[in-house]
């Protein structure tokens, strides 16, 4: 199972000035839980800020959307490449041009995780404020690029810290 969390919902929410517990949280939890589907329904998300967790469950790719009211559960393809944008960093139209930078780079061909790193950190775009790395007058920015590839007998973390400009690759055998 992996999970990520993405700040916000579909569209930009308005922030209250309490939530009552960290996102983040909820998905510490949903990652311990035994039963994750059934938690998910269940688990309270009143006052929690809006999210999205992106999962992968027994052989299932999952988006799983709180947007401060109600859950939202949607299947997505394991075959098809995908990219998301976070809403409480680009509007749609935004979100919309770089999910077209991606489809003109993807243009059906097969990507290596190699190809996806690097159209992540390498893809130039002169605007800072909507490009796959961002730096909005140093109040909001990119401070790094993380990617994980699991395969059938092992899984391999890339990590570009780009405020220290290193790198770090980690491969581990699963058993």
């Amino acid at each position: 199972m992996f999970l990520f969390l993405m700040n916000g919902a579909r569209d930009k929410h308005i922030s209250k000035s309490y939530y009552r517990k960290s996102r983040g949280l909820i998905l510490l939890e949903l990652a311990a839980s035994k039963d994750f589907e059934e938690d998910w329904k269940q688990i309270d998300l009143i006052d929690i800020e809006p999210f999205t967790i992106v999962t992968y469950r027994n052989g299932l790719l999952l988006r799983l959307i709180w947007d401060g009211e109600k859950r939202l559960d949607e299947s997505l393809s394991l075959y098809e490449p995908q990219i998301w944008s976070s809403a409480t960093l680009y509007s749609p139209d935004v979100a919309e041009l770089r999910k077209s930078w991606f489809n003109e780079f993807y243009q059906g061909r097969v990507l290596s995780p190699k190809d996806l790193f690097d159209f992540h950190t390498k893809t130039k775009v002169e605007d800072p404020e909507i490009g796959l790395i961002i730096n909005r007058d140093d109040k909001i920015r990119t401070n790094s690029v993380t990617q994980f590839v699991l395969s059938k007998n092992k899984f391999e973390l890339s990590y570009l810290d780009i405020l220290q400009n290193t790198s770090q690759k980690i491969t581990e055998s699963i058993l």
